[in-house]
């Protein structure tokens, strides 16, 4: 026995015939309501906002990488004081993990100083400067194609 059947012979023969006739109605009443809602956010318009914001991240790092490269170049802040460092470390030799010794030029004095990870202690001031290297340190680049050629 089918539901219409059922449905005839319990007296629900109206309420059948009201539920297929008042379908298409409500149907089209959803579509209307579906139709007269906004649409959801576009995906592709929130995944265009991240890809945009992450470019501008990475340039923002690249720059500021950039900019501390060639500050670093310059001498770091001291290309901004606009001269010379009145403090020059000359020389440093490490004795243990956290102990050194190191030699500092001052206004024209060398000054040997002991460093340690609670103080640091003068330890004399030498009456014949040490002589500096004007050769700038040898660059990564230099020392790998030493290596290479060794």
């Amino acid at each position: 026995m089918n539901v219409f059947n059922a449905c005839v012979k319990t007296g629900c023969y109206w309420l059948a015939v009201a539920a297929a006739w008042l379908s298409p109605m409500v149907m089209a009443a959803e579509d209307a309501v579906a139709k007269s809602q906004p649409a959801g956010p576009n995906p592709l318009a929130a995944t265009g906002k991240v890809a945009m914001f992450l470019v501008l991240v990475l340039g923002l790092i690249l720059l500021l990488a950039w900019l501390a490269q060639r500050l670093r170049a310059r001498g770091g802040m001291a290309a901004f004081q606009g001269g010379k460092q009145p403090i020059r470390v000359v020389a440093s030799q490490a004795l243990g993990m956290k102990e050194r010794i190191a030699v500092v030029e001052v206004g024209g004095k060398q000054l040997v100083l002991g460093i340690t990870a609670q103080q640091i202690n003068l330890l004399t001031e030498l009456d014949e400067p040490l002589a500096t290297a004007s050769e700038a340190p040898a660059s990564f680049k230099e020392l790998l194609k030493k290596a290479v050629k060794a």
